[in-house]
């Protein structure tokens, strides 16, 4: 403004490129007991379910601790990897809410910061982690980072699960643990391997 008469105009334009600032307050009071406690610390619940939520909702994470016995599991020199897979399994599927397109997956380091995959080089349609609907499931190929592990015991079989498109979609998915209550559609890891020898 000024001390004339005439208007004065700004244009501010806002366009795809702009910036965004978001802020996001969840209530979880009304959530269910098993979901309240799991946030208050109790990880054990997550072998019957687990939960994944958007909007800086939750993630969850994955560890794999034992898989570095594989090796001396067979008896032999060790184990060539085929494939390797971790199966995410809906636990509702038949959910108002929908279920996301996408999840993501990282490894963590020994600090918790997350990183990528060596399979995620490969490209989404090698590493996966697209929804499927008529599996109702989602899954991601981890081959090359368990195979390096096996030999490389700083390489880390811990996780981050979440959802792609976290700040901007309101999806949400609560998905079956290793050890659901009913069924038989657990979170899985799917191995595919070759024995070696001494020859």
């Amino acid at each position: 403004s000024n001390n004339s008469e005439d208007s004065l105009v700004y244009d501010f334009p806002i366009t795809s490129n702009s910036a965004r600032f978001m802020h996001f307050a969840h209530n979880y009071n009304l959530a269910s007991p098993e979901f309240q406690n799991q946030l208050n610390g109790n990880i054990a619940l997550g072998e019957q379910k687990f939960y994944l939520q958007c909007l800086a909702g939750v993630e969850t994470i994955v560890e794999i601790p034992y898989f570095r016995n594989l090796n001396s599991a067979m008896g032999q020199v060790g184990v060539a990897l085929n494939e390797a897979k971790i199966i995410i399994n809906n636990n509702d599927p038949d959910s108002e809410f929908a279920p996301p397109g996408t999840l993501v997956l990282f490894s963590l380091d020994g600090e918790g910061q997350k990183q990528l995959l060596f399979d995620q080089l490969e490209g989404e349609a090698y590493f996966g982690g697209t929804y499927d609907e008529s599996n109702e499931s989602v899954f991601f190929r981890v081959t090359q980072h368990l195979q390096r592990s096996l030999s490389i015991d700083t390489i880390p079989l811990r996780f981050s699960l979440g959802i792609s498109g976290t700040s901007i979609l309101p999806n949400r998915m609560v998905a079956n643990g290793s050890s659901p209550l009913t069924g038989d559609d657990q979170l899985k890891l799917e191995l595919i391997f070759t024995k070696l020898n001494n020859q």
